[in-house]
């Protein structure tokens, strides 16, 4: 064997190393994406979850406090007609729920939740900002949530006050 055949053998068991590294780096890479992708889904439904189970409670207290439930009531009506220890429980009842709809909307822009679950949250906040005492508990108290949640609440408010105008505006045609 000659010194060129020598040489020509050892480039290409060096081709034949340095590809079998290639692929066998390819596999890893393609094995470790796998291994974040499924953490980061088992992330988001642990944090779905904890979602659910707070707010759960958290409605759970209202439906298992009568006392409170009729606070809460009159609150999302008129916030104002609320007594000073009335108004203290509907605070933190009211803190409570934008907290867990704050963490939720900032699990949404992360896609770290189900966008139909996501919505279901949506419809149930639209309904509960359209109050006017919502509305003006919010405004007292939306220094306490972040600058995009602010934004986000205030937008579902004014939709819902466009919703609502579009609505008596075909009651009023309907009963012409």
């Amino acid at each position: 064997m000659t010194h060129d055949e020598v040489k020509l053998i050892t480039q290409i068991a060096s081709v034949l190393t340095v590809i079998s590294s290639l692929i066998y780096f390819a596999l890893q890479i393609r094995q470790n994406t796998k291994m974040v992708r499924l953490s980061a889904e088992r992330m988001a439904m642990a944090h779905e979850h904890t979602g659910a189970t707070l707010g759960a409670q958290t409605y759970l207290t209202l439906a298992n406090d009568a006392s409170l439930a009729v606070i809460v009531n009159e609150g999302r009506k008129n916030y104002n007609s609320l007594e000073k220890v009335e108004k203290l429980r509907f605070n933190n009842y009211m803190i409570a729920c934008f907290t867990i709809w704050q963490t939720g909307y900032h699990s949404h822009l992360k896609e770290l939740s189900d966008p139909h679950i996501w919505n279901g949250h949506e419809q149930a906040m639209k309904r509960i900002v359209a109050s006017h005492g919502i509305q003006t508990w919010f405004d007292r108290f939306e220094g306490m949530f972040s600058s995009d949640f602010r934004s986000y609440i205030n937008e579902l408010m004014v939709s819902s006050k466009m919703q609502e105008n579009g609505m008596a505006v075909q009651e009023g045609v309907k009963s012409r």
